[in-house]
C-alpha cells in the first residue's frame, strides 16, 4: 500500500512504515497549522490530474489531521464515501482546558470545534492505524460532523 499526504497543497509519499511515520510527524509538526493534512491509503499514489481531471485518483476515503501552531493538539477528521459513507471528527474524551480553534478550512474560515482537539500522541498514533489500514481509526472517539 501506498501512503499518499497532502502537506501544504503538495503531495509526498510513502510505501515503507518508516516513511509514513515521517510524513505523519511533518504534519504534526505544527508547521502547517494554517491548512489540513490530507492523508490517503491507496494500493498506488494519489494524483490531481490535469485540468480536466484526467489521470486523477483518490481512494474513497481520507483522514485529515489539522494542528496547533505549536504542534501539540491536533483534530481529525475521516470521511468514507460509498454505500456507507461515514463523516466524523475526533473527539477528546474530556474536553482539554483552553483548547484551542484549529483551522479546517482557511478559505472558508472554517475551525473544528474546540472539544475535536486531542494530545498530538493521541492523533499520532490514529495516523498510523489510519496508515496501516486504510480504515477509520479505532484508537480515538468520534464525533458526527457536517464539515467535508
Amino acid at each position: 500500500m501506498i501512503v499518499s499526504a497532502l502537506i501544504a497543497n503538495k503531495f509526498r509519499y510513502a510505501s515503507t512504515t518508516d516513511a509514513a511515520e515521517a510524513l505523519i510527524e511533518e504534519a504534526l509538526s505544527g508547521r502547517f497549522w494554517h491548512t489540513l493534512t490530507k492523508f490517503y491509503v491507496s494500493d498506488h499514489p494519489c494524483t490531481s490530474g490535469d485540468d480536466d481531471g484526467h489521470g486523477e485518483h483518490f481512494p474513497d476515503h481520507q483522514l485529515s489531521v489539522g494542528t496547533n501552531t505549536a504542534g501539540t493538539l491536533a483534530a481529525l477528521h475521516f470521511c468514507a464515501f460509498g454505500a456507507d459513507e461515514i463523516l466524523v471528527q475526533s473527539l477528546s474524551e474530556q474536553q482539554l482546558p483552553n483548547a484551542p480553534e484549529i483551522i479546517y478550512d482557511t478559505d472558508a474560515q472554517m475551525r473544528f470545534p474546540t472539544n475535536a482537539a486531542i494530545h498530538r500522541d493521541a492523533a499520532r498514533v490514529a495516523l498510523i492505524e489510519y496508515c496501516r489500514t486504510g480504515t477509520q481509526p479505532s484508537s480515538v472517539a468520534w464525533q458526527p460532523c457536517e464539515i467535508i
